[in-house]
């Protein structure tokens, strides 16, 4: 791929959204494009941080074993997210393992290199620690008790306005409900228990959204990009992503 396209494609992932093209450019030097296959292992628990992984293409599961090497899925990654970020700032090996569910096209920046060009650029070394602490941050904020922090989705600083029939209210931006499901959960906090305590209940309503979705183009009532883009998000919230965003109460 060409070394625009890589530019192009990573001033899109929030690890960089504060960088100029030129810092850009400089991080993809010392990047390297990879394609893996289905089931390759990109860390295991206890291995040492060594990489930023970004992917262009592809799935990838996170993920840990219990005592017993039973395998427990933590989160789903996608196109446009990032793995390992955490290689900068940590000397502790991974507390997770990492594998891909297909075949992946991964952008891989070496840890080593990527601190030797932080300690020679002062600049970029602050908008890249201030951006991972943000994420940290965030994620944080938005783990539940039945979540860990690393599973959790990232939310931008910026919201959106949305309105009803009872007015106008900001969103945050990260958000992927609506006004109607902020006002549910501000007055309707009736257990206190959000839907997205039960990721089985979530799966289902994926499963049944998108048997409907794929009955109604096939009827010829949907049109195929709206479909497809339904079917799509299916696919990603039963891989277990997006799950906290289901925040009504569950009664």
């Amino acid at each position: 791929m060409k070394a625009s396209e890589i530019v192009n494609f990573i001033k899109e992932i929030e690890l960089f959204s504060t960088f100029s093209t030129e810092e850009i450019e400089s991080i993809v030097n010392i990047t390297n494009e990879k394609t893996v296959e289905v089931g390759t292992v990109l860390f295991n628990e206890n291995d040492k941080r060594e990489n930023i992984y970004i992917i262009y293409d592809g799935e990838v599961e996170l993920y840990k074993k219990n005592k017993l090497g039973k395998r427990k899925k933590i989160t789903y990654f996608a196109k446009g997210d990032f793995l390992g970020e955490g290689a900068i700032i940590k000397n502790s090996p991974h507390s997770t393992a990492a594998e891909t569910l297909s075949p992946c096209t991964l952008f891989i920046i070496p840890n080593s290199e990527f601190k030797i060009l932080l300690d020679g650029n002062g600049v970029l070394a602050v908008k890249f620690f201030s951006q991972v602490a943000q994420i940290i941050s965030r994620r944080m904020n938005n783990a539940n008790s039945r979540t860990m922090s690393i599973a959790s989705q990232y939310i931008s600083g910026k919201v959106r306005e949305e309105h009803d029939l009872l007015g106008y209210r900001d969103i945050p931006d990260g958000f992927y409900y609506g006004i109607q499901t902020l006002r549910a959960t501000e007055n309707f906090n009736i257990s206190g228990v959000p839907l997205n305590f039960y990721p089985s209940i979530i799966i289902s309503f994926a499963m049944v959204k998108k048997a409907a979705a794929k009955a109604n183009f096939e009827l010829g009532i949907l049109d195929k990009t709206i479909a497809n883009a339904i079917m799509e998000a299916c696919d990603l919230i039963i891989n277990g992503r997006y799950h906290r965003h289901f925040v009504v109460d569950m009664i």
